[in-house]
C-alpha cells in the first residue's frame, strides 16, 4: 500500500467554492485525487479522471446504497440506490422507457416546448432565463414522459426543492439540519401522495403513454411492482427530471453569454450544436455522486474502510488534463471526448438520450431565434455548488 497522501477539507456548499469550483478541484486533484474532508459528517472526495471512472466501474467495493452524503436513512431509489443483479433487473425492465428510439417519439413536444418559452424570453427583451426557460423546459418535458399534469409544475418544484436542500445544511439560508429534515420529510410525503393519486387515476381512468402507467402494467424480474417499489422508483425520476438537465442548461447559457465569440460559432455553425452539447456537459458536469464502502479497500493510495462515504467529483474527473487537453476550454471540435458527465459502470445515468435531445434542441431554437445575448448589467447571477451544481438566478438581456 502507497503512504497515505494528506488531505484537505472541501465544502461543497462553500459559497466561495461554487462561484468558481475548478481551481480548488485543481489543488485538490494534483495533491490527492482520493482525499478526505470533515465536512457533510465526513467523506472521502475523488476527483482525478483515471481514479473517478474506477470507482464508476467498482459496484462490488463501493455501493450506490447511500448516494447521499450526508447520510439519509431513507428507502432506496430505485434502480440507483441498488446493485448486482437486482440492478439490473430494474434496469432491464426501465431501459427501454428511456432508449434513443423512445424518447425520440417526444421530440415534436420537445421542440414545441422550448420555441414556445424561447419565444417569450426574446420577446421580454431582459429576464431571469432560469425561471423563463432552464427551469420550465425541462420540467414540462419531464412532466410529459411521466404524465403529471404540467399545471402543477410550480408546486413540484418547491418539493423538489425541498428534497435536493437537505444535503446543503452547511450552508445558512437553508437553516438547520432539524429543520431541512423536517422539510425533506415533509416533501417527500407530497411527492408519495402525487404519485398515488396518479396511479388511482390511471387505474380507474385506463392507462396511458406515459412512464407511470408503464410501471404500473410493466414486470420487473417476472412480476408487478410492488407499491413501495412503484413510489420509490418514481421518486428517483421526480428528483432527476426537476433538476439535473435544468442545472446543465443554466451552465451552457451562462457560459454563452460570457463568450459571445463561441456563441456566434454555433449561430455561424450550427451543425457544431451536437459537438457543442457533448463539451458543454464535459466542461460543467453538474452531478456529484455519492457511493458507500463495502469492503476494507485500497484505493488511489487511502485504505477505504466499511461504512466510508466516496463522492465522485465528476466536475473535476471531467476538468483532469492528465485526460482532456486544455480542460480549462471549451473547443467544441474536442474529439474524442470521453467525458463522464453520465456517470459510468452499470449506474450510467438513464437519463442521457433524453438530456441529450433537450440540450441540443435548447441550443438549436437559441440559434435560431437568440442572435445575440448577454449577462444582465448590474444584476448579479446566483450560483450553487453542492451534488448539483446549478444557477437559481441568470438575468439576460437578448438582443
Amino acid at each position: 500500500m502507497a503512504d497515505p497522501v494528506d488531505t484537505e477539507q472541501f465544502d461543497l456548499d462553500d459559497p466561495a467554492i461554487a462561484a468558481d469550483p475548478y481551481p480548488t478541484y485543481a489543488k485538490f486533484r494534483a495533491q490527492c485525487p482520493v482525499g478526505h474532508t470533515d465536512t457533510r459528517e465526513g467523506y472521502w472526495y475523488v476527483m482525478g479522471y483515471e481514479s473517478t471512472r474506477a470507482a464508476f466501474r467498482m459496484p462490488t467495493e463501493f455501493s450506490s446504497a447511500q448516494i447521499k452524503i450526508p447520510y439519509i436513512d431513507d428507502p432506496p431509489e430505485i434502480p440507483l440506490q441498488l446493485d448486482g443483479v437486482e440492478h439490473a433487473h430494474w434496469r432491464a425492465m426501465l431501459d427501454p422507457m428511456f432508449s434513443m428510439a423512445r424518447i425520440d417519439g417526444y421530440r415534436p413536444a420537445i421542440e414545441a416546448e422550448a420555441a414556445e418559452l424561447m419565444q417569450k424570453a426574446v420577446a421580454a427583451g431582459e429576464c431571469d432565463f432560469a425561471p423563463a426557460f432552464t427551469i420550465p423546459f425541462p420540467s414540462r418535458i419531464f412532466c410529459l414522459i411521466m404524465g403529471l399534469p404540467a399545471s402543477s409544475l410550480d408546486e413540484y418544484l418547491n418539493l423538489q426543492r425541498d428534497i435536493s436542500n437537505v444535503a446543503a445544511t452547511s450552508r445558512s439560508d437553508f437553516g438547520d439540519r432539524a429543520t431541512a429534515m423536517e422539510k425533506y420529510h415533509r416533501a417527500l410525503a407530497a411527492v408519495h401522495r402525487i404519485f398515488a393519486e396518479l396511479k388511482v387515476e390511471r387505474l380507474r381512468e385506463g392507462m396511458r403513454d406515459d412512464v407511470v402507467s408503464r410501471l404500473l402494467t410493466e414486470e420487473v424480474d417476472g412480476r408487478k411492482l410492488t407499491d413501495v417499489e412503484f413510489h420509490n422508483v418514481c421518486v428517483l425520476l421526480f428528483s432527476a427530471g426537476l433538476e439535473t438537465i435544468t442545472a446543465t442548461l443554466g451552465n451552457i447559457f451562462w457560459y454563452l453569454a460570457e463568450h459571445p465569440e463561441q456563441w456566434q460559432q454555433l449561430v455561424e455553425q450550427p451543425a457544431l450544436i451536437p459537438k457543442a452539447v457533448e463539451e458543454f456537459l464535459r466542461y460543467e458536469s453538474v452531478v456529484s455522486l455519492g457511493r458507500v464502502v463495502t469492503t476494507e479497500t485500497e484505493f488511489y493510495g487511502q485504505q477505504l474502510c466499511p461504512g466510508d462515504r466516496l463522492m465522485l467529483v465528476t466536475g473535476a474527473a471531467d476538468r483532469d488534463p492528465e485526460m482532456f487537453e486544455h480542460p480549462d476550454e471549451v473547443d467544441f471540435e474536442r474529439s474524442p471526448n470521453r467525458h463522464l458527465a453520465f456517470g459510468g459502470g452499470p449506474h450510467r445515468c438513464l437519463g442521457s438520450h433524453l438530456a441529450r435531445l433537450e440540450l441540443r434542441t435548447a441550443l438549436e431554437e437559441a440559434v435560431r431565434v437568440m442572435p445575440t445575448f448577454k449577462l444582465t448589467p448590474g444584476k448579479q447571477v446566483v450560483r450553487t455548488l453542492g451534488q448539483i451544481k446549478a444557477f437559481d438566478v441568470l438575468p439576460l438581456t437578448i438582443g
